[in-house]
Order: C-alpha cells, then sequence, then structure tokens
C-alpha cells in the first residue's frame, strides 16, 4: 500500500542581529544576518470533498501565518542577546533599540532553532508533526532539526 504521507514546507525570511556573549570570536560583537528559515510539517492529505481543505496537509496561508505570528514577526529587524549577559541589564543601552529580544540562552544558530521548535511543536492539529525547522544563518551555513520520533 501506498504511503500517503506528505511532507510540506514553508520558506521565510527575516533580518536579525545577534551578539554571542563569552564567545572569543567576531560573533561576541553585535552583527546582523539574513536569515532564511524553513518550517516543514508532514500529514496525510484530507479527504473532505467539496471543502476548502480537500487535498490538503494544511493550507500554506495557515502555515505561513502561524510562523509569521509567532516567531518572525518577534525576530525580525530585532536584536536578539543572552539574558544573562551583563549588557542585557543596561537599560540606557537596551533603550537605543526600539525591538530587543532577551533570551535565556546564548542565541546561537542551533539554539534558535530548538527555540523556534520548542514554540512550534504543540501549534499543530494531532494529526499534523511537525517534521523539521532549519534555519539558515548566512547562504552557506545552517542548522537544522529533524523530528525522528
Amino acid at each position: 500500500m501506498l504511503n500517503r504521507t506528505i511532507k510540506l514546507t514553508k520558506k521565510f525570511n527575516f533580518d536579525m542581529a545577534h551578539a554571542l556573549f563569552g564567545h572569543d570570536g567576531q560573533c561576541k560583537n553585535i552583527h546582523g544576518h539574513t536569515y532564511q528559515l524553513e518550517i516543514t510539517i508532514e500529514g496525510i492529505p484530507q479527504e473532505h470533498r467539496g471543502a476548502t481543505n480537500d487535498g490538503m496537509v494544511i493550507d500554506f496561508s495557515v502555515l505561513k501565518s502561524l510562523v509569521n505570528d509567532l516567531i518572525v514577526n518577534k525576530l525580525d529587524h530585532a536584536l536578539v542577546l543572552n539574558k544573562n549577559a551583563p549588557y542585557a541589564n543596561n537599560v540606557e543601552f537596551l533603550q537605543q533599540f526600539e525591538k530587543v529580544n532577551l533570551l535565556p540562552f546564548q542565541p546561537t544558530c542551533e539554539n534558535l532553532v530548538l527555540y523556534m521548535v520548542d514554540i512550534l511543536i504543540d501549534k499543530f492539529d494531532p494529526d499534523i508533526n511537525l517534521y523539521s525547522v532549519r534555519l539558515d544563518e548566512t547562504p552557506t551555513s545552517y542548522a537544522v532539526w529533524i523530528n525522528d520520533k
């Protein structure tokens, strides 16, 4: 019998600045990236003849709205810092920026992927699984999480 499970991927782009507190390279300084995010879900296409979602695992617009609301809109054009860094408590410094996110971890590509997984993992209907999250920090460097159950 044919496996009817389909994987769907939606791509997102956003610009974000960060600094890696305590890092021994250039990334300790505030710098930015144009990130490409890929969210892949898996499920079986619905069979609801005559319904607007007939033949879909999920409407791409629903996936887009969810990821934009929970992740992209919060990170796009934001400065993201480790809340444990000494400069994260400098109110005068932070007030210079309109959009700052202080996170309880080092904002590396790897940790950002896990943060996104934590946000999205339970946001889908029970018959839809979060399959993977891929975050490209540069055109040649990315981190990926795959749900190997």
